[in-house]
């Protein structure tokens, strides 16, 4: 009777490690032809037993060893990852490359400060910085935001993600440089600093899959 059992646990860990297998690569071929995130979406939508999303893996965002792995080589099939608890399946279907740019910024904000003082004070402060003051200084004493405690530190952007006069100003401006910028529209006005050199990142979009064990 206890070989009985036995032997019937094992063929049901083997039927149920066939299944498994099989699904894994009924999986594997499907998303192989996945070539843009219409397609992806349309395969989460039609597999809602397994848990699916599209992704970005963004060098100034994740910084994973799986994220840096993909991101340092050019990948086109797909990447199967097993843990303990379960299979992952990642398919990358488009890779481009975007230039990221850094800057300092002290705000001045024209919709609580006349434009007459906004100059005055912005003056001041250009006077301020060409006798050698600290920018960090002055941008947690006068940025009119909350990024002033982050010494006016914008941190990594891409080229679309500001007002336009704010990023061709940037882009014409050499790394070091201090200038101002104006969006009159939106009475915003900015004293800035190209703290780096702008950079190529490549940004990745894939779908991930998990399946659970």
């Amino acid at each position: 009777m206890r070989y009985t059992i036995l032997l019937s646990a094992l063929l049901l860990f083997s039927t149920l490690a066939a299944i498994s297998q099989t699904q894994h690569e009924e999986i594997r071929s499907s998303l192989s032809g996945i070539k843009n995130q219409k397609q992806a979406e349309k395969f989460i939508h039609q597999n809602p037993d397994v848990k699916g999303t599209v992704i970005t893996i963004d060098p100034k965002k994740d910084s994973s060893a799986l994220a840096i792995a993909i991101l340092s080589k050019e990948t086109t099939g797909v990447i199967q990852q097993d843990t303990p608890t379960s299979t992952i399946f990642l398919k990358i279907f488009k890779t481009e490359k975007v230039v990221a740019y850094r800057v300092q910024y002290i705000f001045f904000d024209g919709n609580k400060l006349s434009y007459s003082k906004i100059k005055t004070q912005r003056d001041a402060v250009l006077a301020r910085l060409k006798n050698g003051a600290s920018f960090d200084a002055l941008a947690r004493e006068h940025s009119m935001d909350g990024n002033a405690q982050n010494n006016g530190d914008l941190g990594w952007f891409e080229e679309g993600m500001t007002v336009p006069e704010f990023e061709q100003a940037v882009k014409n401006n050499p790394i070091g440089e201090i200038y101002t910028v104006d969006v009159p529209e939106s009475k915003w006005y900015y004293i800035v600093k190209n703290t780096h050199e702008p950079r190529v990142d490549k940004v990745s979009t894939g779908i991930f899959v998990e399946i659970k064990k």
